[in-house]
């Protein structure tokens, strides 16, 4: 795949998070950092981070389908 259409991809991952997170997981998370296809995502409190491990297939699925030109496998989470 062409580097354009990758970064292309990672920024729609940015832009468009709450369509990829859902609304409430996305008022309390930011992707920061994308490395070797694993999205890093900040989170702001514990209760999310959890929440967001158990959502974590269901929003590489959700990535995937609506930005098929960007690799995401899996999720990193971080508390901040």
């Amino acid at each position: 795949m062409p580097q354009d259409k990758q970064k292309e991809g990672e920024g729609s991952i940015y832009r468009n998070w709450v369509e990829y997170a859902g609304t409430d997981i996305a008022a309390h998370s930011v992707p920061i950092d994308i490395r070797n296809d694993i999205l890093i995502v900040e989170v702001d409190h514990p209760a999310w981070l959890q929440k967001m491990q158990l959502q974590s297939a269901a929003i590489v699925r959700a990535i995937a389908k609506k930005s098929p030109t960007v690799s995401i496998r899996a999720l990193q989470l971080h508390l901040t």
